[in-house]
């Protein structure tokens, strides 16, 4: 049983469909409606803790544990300049995009510690390999990735992988 956030376009979709083929139950979250299968699908915001409550407690509803908690949901990336006219944007940049890793963990690591399960968080190569136009979105891949380290600190149960996705291709 898998919850992924960000699940109705791209590699999000993706995923999705890759592991419903391997007889997983994946229960999606995403912004917009369009993500195939709509019945284990729910339209909000991955940042939105009352909207990750009711997912929750609908997955152990139904399948009573979880596997996998897949963050994949990121807001568009746009080009920044380190500047003063863009240290605004920057910064709301990186806590929206923080918090759509960090509210989820928080709502599904007890459940995941208890069922052994795997915490996955889709960074970026640009991490390793930075953009120069994107520092808002690099702070946040790294912060995210710090974030799933200090998950398996505090839930020692909960298993945890970085996926580095490559943006430029």
């Amino acid at each position: 049983t898998a919850v992924l956030l960000g699940s109705s376009r791209g590699l999000g979709a993706a995923m999705k469909q890759a592991l419903e083929l391997r007889g997983a139950v994946v229960y999606g979250m995403a912004r917009s409606g369009n993500a195939g299968d709509q019945s284990r699908t729910e339209v909000g915001d991955a940042a939105d803790p009352e909207a990750l409550r009711r997912l929750r407690e609908r997955v152990t509803g139904e399948y009573g544990r979880l596997d996998f908690l897949i963050c994949n949901a990121c807001p568009p990336i746009l080009p920044l300049r380190l500047e003063p006219n863009a240290a605004e944007r920057i910064g709301a940049y990186i806590n929206l995009a923080v918090s759509l890793t960090l509210t989820p963990l928080t709502e599904f690591l007890e459940l995941l510690n208890r069922s052994g399960g795997c915490a996955v968080i889709i960074s970026s190569s640009a991490v390793e390999n930075p953009v120069r136009e994107w520092p808002h979105y690099i702070a946040a891949k790294r912060a995210v990735e710090m974030l799933g380290c200090v998950a398996s600190l505090q839930y020692p149960r909960v298993r945890r992988s970085e996926e580095h996705t490559s943006e430029l291709q």
